[in-house]
């Protein structure tokens, strides 16, 4: 498959759904992909690669990509926590700005490629957002909360959400190098902490449908994805061939 432009990832009501990796995680992609293709949908999922390994991958397995060089220099798996981990999450908002330049694009859906997917959750999300922003995965560590709705999770997760094309939200996503070096995880921590979240309207999703990785041995039938988080490095790995979420 040939690299493709956005537009032809972009839904009919204006929707696109994204992932974001380079070469070190192509193990998670291609799961993620084999996930995607046992379910019922009618969209494309948008695999934008951050470089030639990336790319390579997408053309030697006839996946649909974007090509987003950001001149990393990093083409390997980062753990969470590592230096190299906070550049290539921080360079995912470059990526997510790019999408939201499209003039088509109304909403783009953002998923990380350690999460499995049980059902399609774009109808679900489409039915929810019209009065927001953003949606996001709760990311709170509490795993006894399972229904949680609300506009003040304290701790938003960046690697499952819904964004609206609007100003409010490219402005959320614009950082700067002194914003990689003084947040001490990455990306998520960036997010939680500016005030300008206080200004966009936001919602977190149901913890029983959209589940974090504090779920891994309680996880809800109802649940539309898991998300293998709070598991560092391969561990994750390990933890979906335990629950027989990995296919590959």
């Amino acid at each position: 498959m040939t690299e493709q432009k956005l537009d032809y990832f972009i839904d009919e009501d204006g929707w696109v759904t994204c992932i974001y990796f380079n070469g070190g995680y192509t193990d998670y992609v291609k799961n993620l992909i084999k996930c995607l293709d046992r379910i019922e949908k009618k969209w494309k999922l948008c695999c934008i690669c951050i470089d030639d390994v990336a790319s390579k991958f997408c053309e030697e397995n006839n996946i649909p990509y974007i090509k987003f060089e950001i001149n990393s220099g990093i083409n390997s798996f980062c753990k969470w926590g590592e230096d190299n981990y906070k550049k290539i999450v921080f360079k995912k908002f470059d990526s997510l700005l790019f999408v939201l330049e499209n003039p088509r694009v109304k909403y783009c859906v953002y998923l990380d490629s350690d999460i499995f997917v049980f059902k399609d959750f774009i109808p679900y999300l489409k039915n929810n957002v019209s009065h927001y922003d953003a949606l996001f995965q709760c990311d709170e560590t509490d795993g006894k909360n399972k229904i949680c709705s609300r506009n003040d999770c304290s701790n938003v997760c960046t690697g499952f959400m819904v964004l609206k094309n609007c100003s409010s939200i490219k402005e959320v996503l614009n950082y700067n190098n002194k914003s990689v070096n003084k947040s001490c995880s990455g990306d998520q921590e960036y997010i939680n902490n500016r005030s300008l979240m206080n200004q966009i309207k936001k919602m977190a999703l149901e913890r029983n449908l959209f589940p974090n990785g504090t779920f891994l041995s309680n996880i809800s039938k109802e649940a539309y994805i898991i998300h293998y988080n709070y598991l560092i490095g391969h561990l994750k790995k390990d933890k979906m061939k335990e629950n027989n979420h990995w296919l590959l």
